[in-house]
């Protein structure tokens, strides 16, 4: 341990005792110093996350943030059905019998209600609440590694190396629980915190609380890793006392919650079916934190800084680590390997900024005195797969590897992509521009061509052209949902539940078959009545509009970073989108997608 003190940031820490007298002009620096870094460090990352925020149009996620809110602002509440267009995307598993949504938290859908309230309907007004947490995440960071190892330069480099994880970027920049959850982790953690010396304060009660109505997956995390810091650590021993007390507060508002939307939630996860799953599902879900979590990086660090290491640096590692590994074994129990593979860290974002933090602390204990060193250390964690993923990328990633394993491993594009992080040549240009995708073209003809009252009829992305074009959707909901006969209860007018009043048809052929979709059944249903599909364009199949996982993302200028993995992902053929206007007369030969 190294016994240096450390005097500037020992006493502005929060337990340090108030400073009197000629010792208060320290301390007055040293928090001078610290609002200066706060104020940098959220300028720096307005200007990475802000830029263009509503250049790109929405994806299928995001769509239903939006257009959810906009049910909000109408009816007070999620429901699926606004007057309107019905709307759920999966099967109508997330809502209950009165058609409301209650399989996702609503917390993220009520602050895009409130930001569309103050500022309108668009994509800027949904992304910019999310945007804003990612803003704060980034100097609620620098916070909690300066209280805990009253190190500045172990919190800025954990809060820079935030910055440079374009993942965390991407993220940062979507109109959903993303960036609530990595913001939530850290209130949550800062919160726990300060139970050592205010042990009434609310802030860790009211950040898991809250952080549970953005997604329960990050808040049970975090308290597992609370709890185990608290049992494990010598300066957590005085919070044991306060986080049982504030357990109470926590169950009340949480476990009504959870008892209402437990179906919901439970159809949007995977349960193990057999114990031998779970060996599979871990080694998966680690192979998904590989790219914020670099666990041989990290041991290189720890033998050169090991002697370096004070006990405050101990304390933030015994707490982020456990909140890591928690992420990583709860997604593992949650969700399939292919759901895994699809979805990598986005239940988990707050992976990311505790990493960056592990990485900051270890880095800088490594680098010792010399700011050289340290800045070296920072460029290969920010700039390169090498201390994490390069091993996995250039041993595990082939064929082979996954039939005898099961575990299916990310494969970056080119010669470089096993080595850097090439995403950082297309980040800086989505500030800058946008590369429209399907929606977006099939959008702008939809702008031009339809009528307010037509009726549009497609198999992917409903909630973005919905929001997006406003135009009503019918064959919303099909005849095998288990929610059909509540739908019809609830009066629902038939073109809900049926294709054949469209006048327009949208069909993506790599989605044919998606939540029972097919493109017959849509064209029978036109054709019985006497009409038929009149092909009148074609755009651009791009699978997805603007998805924040970095294996799945779409970059301008330079496209699918991980080609092979969108190939795997089931969406990578079937041709282009095609658009169909409805038209009456005898049905004539169309092809089909």
């Amino acid at each position: 341990m190294d016994p240096a003190p450390r005097v500037s940031e020992a006493r502005a820490h929060p337990s340090a005792p108030p400073a009197q007298g000629a010792a208060a002009a320290p301390v007055a620096a040293a928090r001078a110093v610290r609002r200066r870094d706060v104020a940098l460090l959220l300028a720096l990352a307005a200007l990475l996350v802000l830029p263009n925020l509503g250049g790109p149009r929405l994806w299928s996620d995001e769509g239903d943030t939006a257009v959810f809110a906009r049910t909000i602002l109408a009816r007070g509440l999620p429901y699926a059905w606004d007057g309107r267009t019905f709307t759920e995307s999966d099967r109508g598993r997330r809502l209950n019998e009165d058609l409301l949504m209650v399989g996702t938290p609503w917390l993220p859908y009520y602050a895009t209600a409130a930001s569309f309230a103050a500022l309108g309907e668009s994509a800027f007004s949904a992304r910019l609440p999310f945007a804003l947490c990612a803003v704060a995440a980034v100097a609620l960071l620098y916070l909690l590694v300066a209280d805990l190892t009253r190190d500045r330069r172990a919190a800025l480099a954990a809060a820079l190396l935030l910055l440079a994880s374009v993942q965390f970027l991407l993220f940062a920049r979507q109109s959903r629980h993303y960036a609530p959850n990595a913001l939530g982790t850290l209130a949550v953690l800062w919160g726990f915190a300060r139970l050592r010396v205010r042990p009434r304060s609310p802030v860790f009660a009211a950040s898991s609380i809250l952080l549970f109505h953005v997604h329960p997956l990050p808040a049970a995390a975090t308290l597992a890793g609370s709890a185990f810091a608290a049992l494990v650590h010598p300066d957590f021993a005085r919070a044991r006392r306060p986080l049982l007390a504030w357990s109470g507060a926590i169950a009340l508002g949480t476990l009504p919650w959870l008892a209402i939307a437990w179906t919901g939630w439970e159809e949007n996860s995977s349960a193990l079916a057999r114990a031998g799953e779970l060996p599979v599902r871990l080694a998966q879900a680690g192979v998904e934190a590989a790219e914020a979590v670099p666990l041989l990086g990290w041991l290189a660090l720890f033998l050169a800084g090991r002697r370096r290491l004070a006990r405050g640096d101990g304390a933030f590692l015994a707490l982020a680590l456990p909140c890591i590994a928690a992420f990583v074994a709860l997604l593992a129990l949650a969700l399939s390997v292919g759901e895994l593979f699809a979805l990598g860290l986005r239940y988990a974002v707050g992976v990311l900024p505790l990493a960056a933090g592990v990485t900051g602390v270890l880095a800088v204990r490594a680098a010792g005195a010399s700011r050289w060193r340290l800045a070296a250390l920072l460029a290969l964690f920010a700039a390169t797969h090498v201390p994490g993923a390069t091993a996995l990328y250039l041993t595990l990633a082939r064929d082979s590897a996954r039939d005898q394993t099961g575990v299916l491993f990310h494969e970056p594009r080119g010669a470089l992509g096993p080595w850097l992080r090439v995403e950082w040549l297309g980040y800086p240009r989505e500030l800058v521009e946008s590369d429209p995708g399907t929606v977006s073209h099939v959008v702008a003809y939809l702008a031009e061509h339809a009528e307010p009252e037509d009726i549009l009829v497609t198999n992917y992305e409903w909630e973005p052209l919905y929001f997006h074009t406003r135009l009503p959707q019918g064959y919303k909901v099909l005849p095998d949902y288990d929610l059909y006969e509540a739908a019809r209860a609830h009066g629902l007018p038939d073109h809900a539940f049926d294709a054949g009043a469209a006048r327009w048809v949208v069909w993506r052929p790599p989605a044919e078959g998606y939540q029972g979709y097919r493109f017959a059944d849509v064209r029978a249903a036109v054709e019985s009545r006497g009409r038929r599909l009149e092909p009148v364009a074609t755009v651009p199949e791009t699978l997805w509009e603007n998805r924040p996982e970095l294996h799945f993302h779409r970059f301008p200028g330079v496209r699918y970073l991980y080609p092979v993995d969108v190939l795997r992902s089931g969406y990578g053929h079937g041709g282009p989108a095609r658009i169909y206007r409805v038209e009456a007369g005898a049905p004539s030969p169309s092809p089909s997608p």
